[in-house]
């Protein structure tokens, strides 16, 4: 056999391999589609995206829950700590207004002492004017 004769009969076989495999991929794909195949696996990523979508629902709902709780919860905070300042408040001011009346009544007892000790000066110096003009006087 000469060698043009071997190369085309090689390639003849090479062809119709190449054709005969081509026909049991076609016959496979037929007999096993990959369309079941991947509505299997569609399905099941389906089915984890809607789980992953409930979860993550309700994961939005817990959150909101806790906002709306946090929320509410610093709102009874705010309302204590004013009723606690007005209480504060009020006991400052009952306080001061003690001292300030403490205070005013402390000054009229200094202005009447003073009062009374420039009385007492007063009758003192009257005194020893009296006893000098008597010529009286003790030193």
């Amino acid at each position: 056999m000469p060698g043009f004769e071997l190369a085309a009969l090689l390639t003849g076989l090479a062809l119709g391999l190449i054709a005969v495999g081509w026909v049991l991929h076609w016959l496979w794909s037929i007999a096993m589609p990959r369309d079941a195949i991947r509505d299997a696996e569609l399905t099941r990523i389906a089915t984890d995206l809607d789980r992953t979508e409930a979860e993550r629902d309700e994961a939005r709902d817990a959150f909101a829950d806790i906002e709306r709780r946090m929320a509410s919860e610093r709102t009874e905070t705010d309302d204590r700590l004013a009723a606690m300042q007005r209480i504060v408040d009020g006991a400052v001011e009952g306080r001061e207004a003690q001292l300030t009346a403490d205070l005013r009544e402390a000054r009229l007892d200094a202005e009447t002492a003073m009062a009374g000790l420039r009385s007492a000066r007063q009758r003192i110096m009257d005194l020893e004017d009296a006893l000098e003009q008597r010529g009286v006087r003790e030193d």
